[in-house]
């Protein structure tokens, strides 16, 4: 029963938005997470499918806890489990009904609402829909469609009189950042939270871990550390300079290269850069597993974490003797453009719309600032 919902959700998801099955979520994997793409960000359901064995309000409980961890992991904002009823001897009466209770583990009685929040200072209820997989009686049904309702802290606010948050307990909070990575078993039985770790990583291990990993991953003595994943806008940038820069290295003999490919900074501290470059495509440090320096490098910042780009990786880049580093800022729309004066970096200009940025690495090459930003 389970393919045939997830066939069925994929024909409606299919319209905009994306479905993905068995997706890890540290412990365990959900069953289906759906994306959906709305108003700028990524809406995430989480759908937990159970199918009854004997005890029905086990089975639900059991399932509950499930989705709820399920919902704190990936940030969704509903949650639907989905028992399946294969009893043969009851009817469709009997098996389809529906629950809603919020995402908080505290016990509330019928009827009370979480923190007394008026109809106007939430979002429209949306309602759950039980599904029958088959037109006949005794055949693979939905019982239960039960939906969790991630409570938004601005919701809450917008209340007259304290904000409850521990007493309930069902607010979806942000933690500090963690890299959350965790070694999981071919069964899906056992995991290992490794932030403990954190710290102790050699090189090699690390080499070895990114060899196989799907996301980019940095590396600073003993540490892992993950950059946010590319926004559109982002990947945007990065093509126009990549396109922009490679016919022109390429005359010059050298090689462009994007994100993802590691670059070492020193013995214990690797970084991904958007763009690197070498002006000879045979410079020695240019390695089919690594590239052990470039002449010049290129990083769209982040909003998540600017000074990451603006500061950390100047003295990164500086450390590791690139002669040249470009700061591209979508937030105030400038091209930083830093040349190596020692052991640190000298700002060549700060360039702006009106403006074209240009390179002392790369005698005569130049980007209109406006072009770089609206090409996103």
């Amino acid at each position: 029963p389970q393919l045939l919902l997830q066939a069925y959700l994929q024909r409606i998801v299919n319209g905009g938005g994306r479905l993905e099955r068995e997706y890890a979520l540290g412990r365990g994997r959900v069953d289906l997470l759906i994306l959906w793409p709305q108003g700028g960000r990524t809406r995430r359901f989480v759908i937990e499918c159970k199918v009854l064995h004997k005890d029905l309000e086990r089975t639900i409980a059991e399932g509950l806890a499930q989705t709820r961890g399920y919902l704190d992991r990936c940030g969704a904002e509903a949650g639907h489990l989905i028992v399946f009823d294969r009893t043969p001897d009851r009817t469709w009466e009997e098996k389809i009904f529906r629950r809603e209770t919020p995402a908080g583990r505290r016990r509330r009685p019928a009827g009370h609402r979480l923190g007394h929040v008026t109809p106007a200072a939430t979002a429209p209820a949306q309602e759950p829909t039980c599904i029958p997989l088959s037109g006949e009686s005794g055949g693979p049904g939905t019982a239960v469609c039960t939906r969790l309702q991630a409570t938004r802290p601005e919701q809450l606010a917008r209340r007259s009189g304290a904000i409850r948050v521990s007493s309930y307990g069902t607010i979806m909070t942000v933690a500090a950042p963690r890299l959350g990575l965790r070694i999981v078993t071919p069964d899906d039985h056992t995991d290992i939270d490794i932030e403990p770790l954190q710290g102790l990583w050699t090189q090699a291990q690390y080499l070895q871990l990114t060899d196989h990993a799907r996301l980019l991953i940095e590396f600073t003595d003993g540490r892992l550390e993950v950059p946010p994943m590319p926004t559109d806008r982002h990947q945007a940038i990065s093509q126009f300079l990549f396109l922009a820069l490679s016919p022109f290295v390429r005359a010059l003999g050298g090689m462009v290269r994007y994100a993802p490919l590691r670059l070492r900074i020193r013995d214990g501290k690797f970084r991904e850069p958007d763009l690197l470059l070498v002006r000879d495509a045979n410079d020695p440090r240019r390695r089919n597993d690594y590239w052990r320096g470039a002449d010049l490098v290129m990083e769209i910042v982040s909003p998540d974490d600017p000074e990451r780009d603006t500061h950390t990786k100047r003295s990164d880049y500086a450390e590791a003797r690139i002669p040249e580093y470009w700061i591209v800022n979508p937030m105030d729309e400038t091209i930083t453009v830093l040349t190596l004066a020692g052991d640190a970096y000298a700002e060549r200009g700060v360039f702006g719309r009106g403006q074209r940025a240009d390179s002392v690495c790369l005698d005569g090459f130049a980007v209109t600032v406006a072009d770089v930003f609206d090409a996103a």
